[in-house]
């Protein structure tokens, strides 16, 4: 908060407008990079002042005037609190409210993106603290890939998760308003199967990690806002509190999940093999209200691919795992796999710059 020097500065430009934001600021002594988190500016007029080189996170700006202030950037107000009385530049590019995602477990909302139509705003579901068993219990055929056997994981807060895979719209819509910069090349193929709601596919982990940059560049958050859930969220909110091989029971069907159905699991019968991505949303739900985890397509998380740890942990991603530090995992089974892949415990893991049509991901978003 700011010292009693500076509050008194800022009363002066309420109330006599006699000087400037930027003299008055100096004034106050506080280093304009780091002295005004958590400021109170409500109301203030910036006037026409440069702000070159000052930062407001978490700062308060209900009903300040920003609109005709000069070097203003969107990462300067990370997480700071506005709304529809806050003025900025109008092709700012700030939405005109900062929202506050509920914390109520299981709710679903929508974060709006400035310039970009609602299709292409992350749909997210507030999914809420616990622990569960992580890996695939001894007996359980989970895919035959190694290093999944069980270890208890607190989930220690709320956290947001993607109700589906990000999807071609999402990703379109963000290349037209500036993610382009962050690639060389990047056109991504659909093979021929359409875009819009499909989701993305032939995607490398590194483009996930520059989309959710984007995306936490884009609304002025804070890095690492939205990110790509660690391998444990991932499977947390895969199984949605059910202990079963997949979040439907103890097998799965084509009526559930796109995978390869001429081949079964368990006492599971044959089905469709669709031999493509079908559009996200189109399939059930787990019971916390998220779309696809199993199949369709494998999902990229943040961790590398390692042993898990043999003691109880929280969520937070493995980063560091030896021999393995450029393979980063891969979670939910794809349209091509065959449905052991699709296990709960199951995981998979490629390089980190790789691309194939049976790879997309979803966004977590951290909460608070």
């Amino acid at each position: 908060m700011i010292k009693d020097a500076a509050r008194e500065s800022l009363a002066r430009i309420m109330d006599e407008r006699s000087e400037s934001f930027v003299a008055l600021a100096r004034a106050s002594g506080l280093d304009p990079a780091t002295g005004w988190r958590g400021a109170d500016l409500r109301g203030v007029d910036f006037g026409t002042d440069d702000l070159t080189g000052f930062r407001f996170p978490r700062a308060l700006l209900h009903g300040a005037d920003l609109s005709q202030a000069r070097g203003l950037r969107r990462d300067m107000f990370q997480d700071a609190a506005w709304d529809a009385t806050t003025r900025f530049p109008p092709d700012f590019g700030l939405p005109a409210s900062r929202l506050r995602p509920s914390l109520e477990p299981l709710t679903r909302w929508r974060e709006p993106i400035p310039g970009l139509p609602e299709e292409a705003w992350p749909d997210m579901i507030t999914l809420p603290a616990g622990e569960f068993l992580m890996g695939a219990p001894k007996g359980q055929v989970s895919g035959g890939y190694f290093m999944e056997r069980p270890r208890r994981v607190t989930v220690p807060l709320p956290f947001a998760m993607g109700r589906t895979a990000v999807t071609f719209a999402m990703w379109d819509a963000a290349l037209e308003a500036g993610l382009s910069r962050f690639f060389a090349d990047y056109p991504l193929a659909d093979e021929g199967w359409g875009r819009d709601d499909r989701p993305l596919i032939n995607v490398s982990w590194n483009y996930a990690q520059a989309y959710c940059t984007w995306l936490n560049q884009r609304l002025g958050l804070a890095p690492g806002t939205y990110r790509l859930p660690s391998e444990a969220e991932w499977e947390y909110a895969c199984r949605a509190g059910t202990t079963t091989p997949f979040s439907f029971g103890k097998t799965i069907s084509t009526e559930q999940a796109n995978y390869d159905g001429s081949l079964t699991y368990g006492k599971g019968r044959k089905g469709e093999y669709r031999e493509r991505t079908v559009p996200v949303g189109s399939l059930p739900a787990n019971p916390w209200g998220l779309h696809e985890m199993h199949g369709n397509v494998w999902e990229w998380v943040e961790d590398t691919y390692g042993p898990y740890p043999g003691q109880a942990t929280d969520a937070s991603p493995l980063v560091e795992a030896e021999p393995h530090e450029d393979e980063r995992v891969l979670r939910g089974g794809s349209w091509l796999s065959e449905p052991r892949d699709l296990n709960s415990g199951g995981r998979y893991s490629h390089h980190k710059w790789v691309r194939d049509s049976t790879y997309g991901f979803r966004v977590a978003r951290t909460l608070g």
